[in-house]
């Protein structure tokens, strides 16, 4: 099958709908597709099975008559959208274009959609116009849809709420880890080491709460437990990164906290293989949208997740859920680090989860067949 992956977000341009983008690609190419990927930006060469042509350094109307030229050229057999309110242009119609073009000449159509119907006081949106404006492009984009794709119950649950007619076409396709390992290899982390090292994966900003873990650390320690903390993820905020080292310094942890960055993939999963527990602290809670808390699951890393209203209890057996307090959180993290049995096991039904009912092969497969599923159906209605 030719399928046109529409991506304004896309390697380089690391973040949440980007990266999707790039697994997507690449389990799509592995399931036997041929796939275009059309970004913006520069011209971008990769060592990749699939192909990626830029519109431009925007999605205006020559960008969009660009990507539909491609698009029909190919042809494509489906088209998947990468979409949020604001990551082709908050005021962009390229979304809406594309699908309209594609659902004309007969091609299905599936958006991923990452965010959808911010509220008037989100951060991103600040009033309740902009907030109109901006719901009234979601509701077209995702009702020219033939089918939308969301990660977890409560994204589904906020677009069916403001569009029930919407309802038989929006689908749960779980993502992937952000880094998924090569094999289905176990944590193996030094055990004969004195020092215990546990791991917090993700994006490096106020909401994954590192000071609390910092804090945490600092519990285990006071307990006699000889352990660190290593953060491996993107700095997206500096001055919070920097918050978090003065605190390890004022806690006497220097020597102990270490902020990595971001890391090649095969350090992040060779950090996961050794390290004897993980801890997700973000404030989203355990939900089946975080590639992050997947990808620990994935290395059978053993993890204590910070409790949250929003916690799915796929995740209950397979972490163990503390308070977001530094006691209960230094509490759950002594009792994996003292049980090399309970953790090993710990570990093995997180990734039993993983394999289970994630993986990126799962997303890009299920998404195919419930577009095909879809179009036939609208078909038949006449559509």
């Amino acid at each position: 099958m030719n399928v046109a992956l529409i991506a304004p977000r896309f390697p380089p341009c690391y973040d949440g709908a980007g990266d999707h983008a790039e697994h997507i690609a690449e389990a799509l190419t592995a399931g036997g597709n041929r796939v275009l990927v059309l970004t913006e930006g520069d011209e971008r060469r990769h060592a990749a099975p699939y192909e990626v042509r830029s519109v431009g350094q925007s999605w205006n109307a020559r960008a969009i008559r660009k990507a539909s030229g491609w698009v029909f050229a190919l042809p494509a057999s489906a088209i998947l959208i990468e979409y949020t309110p604001f990551n082709f242009g908050a005021r962009s119609m390229a979304p809406l274009a594309l699908s309209y073009a594609a659902r004309i000449r007969d091609v299905p159509v599936g958006t991923f959609a990452h965010e959808v119907f911010y509220p008037p006081g989100a951060a991103v949106v600040r009033g309740r116009a902009k907030s109109r404006l901006l719901a009234i492009r979601d509701r077209m984009v995702l009702s020219n849809s033939t089918a939308v794709f969301v990660a977890d119950d409560e994204h589904r649950r906020r677009i069916v709420t403001r569009c029930p007619a919407l309802g038989p076409r929006v689908f749960v396709v779980p993502i992937g880890a952000n880094i998924e390992p090569r094999a289905a290899a176990a944590c193996k982390p030094d055990h004969a080491a004195a020092r215990r090292r546990v791991l917090a994966f993700g994006v490096v900003m106020p909401r994954r709460r590192i000071e609390l873990l910092v804090r945490a650390l600092a519990k285990l320690v006071e307990r006699g437990i000889d352990a660190e903390l290593l953060v491996v993820g993107r700095i997206f905020d500096a001055g919070y990164a920097a918050r978090c080292d003065a605190l390890a310094r004022e806690l006497g942890l220097q020597d102990r906290v270490q902020l990595c960055g971001a890391l090649p993939a095969a350090d992040v999963s060779a950090a996961m293989q050794t390290a004897h527990a993980a801890v997700h602290a973000a404030e989203q809670g355990a939900v089946a949208s975080s590639g992050a808390l997947l990808a620990v699951l994935a290395h059978a890393v053993p993890t204590v997740v910070v409790s949250t209203p929003f916690d799915d209890r796929a995740f209950f057996e397979c972490a163990i859920f503390a308070r977001p307090e530094p006691a209960a959180i230094a509490d759950a993290l002594a009792g994996i680090l003292s049980d090399r049995a309970r953790a090993a096991a710990l570990g093995s039904l997180g990734q039993t989860l993983y394999e289970r009912r994630f993986r990126w092969e799962r997303s890009a497969g299920a998404a195919l067949a419930h577009l095909a599923r879809e179009e036939r159906f609208a078909r038949a209605a006449g559509y």
